[in-house]
């Protein structure tokens, strides 16, 4: 029972990262650069869950960007289940309940992410393109510090 409680709380969390992202992230641009709480919640998750968890988590987050965002359906579908799978598979690999290294993984991932993302829909500026992926991995890794305490004691909680 434990188990799947805590898989409705991360869809709950992951659910409300996205409406967050949806409602204030253009509201706080900074630049080209905006935040994806979305995507910060994705990775703090999958650093507590298994590769497959993690790339149902990222599927579902895809399906959601997607369909909100009506374009390049294919691409946040991918990128977002590719990268729940691979933060999910650090799970036997790295010791991962510590704040450092889930800033790390939120900024490392918003860069893979973007890569992945640049190889599906190549922009037509790659120069503005380098900087609004250096300035939303700063606002991830950021975002990535209060919302590192809060997916981990949800998490935890519902584990119990």
């Amino acid at each position: 029972m434990s188990r799947r409680s805590q898989r409705l709380v991360m869809a709950g969390l992951l659910l409300a990262g996205f409406v967050l992202q949806a409602a204030f992230a253009s509201d706080v641009r900074m630049g080209a650069a905006q935040p994806e709480p979305a995507l910060c919640v994705l990775v703090l998750e999958c650093l507590y869950v298994g590769p497959r968890t993690g790339a149902w988590l990222g599927f579902g987050l895809g399906l959601l960007e997607a369909a909100y965002a009506a374009r390049v359906v294919g691409s946040f579908i991918v990128t977002r289940t590719l990268a729940g799978f691979a933060v999910g598979a650090l799970e036997d690999r790295v010791f991962r309940d510590s704040l450092p290294f889930s800033v790390i993984a939120v900024a490392v991932t918003t860069l893979l992410v973007e890569a992945a993302f640049f190889v599906f829909v190549p922009p037509r500026d790659a120069l503005a393109w380098l900087g609004r992926v250096g300035g939303a991995t700063a606002y991830n890794s950021a975002l990535a510090l209060p919302l590192y305490f809060i997916v981990r004691r949800c998490v935890r909680r519902a584990a119990t």
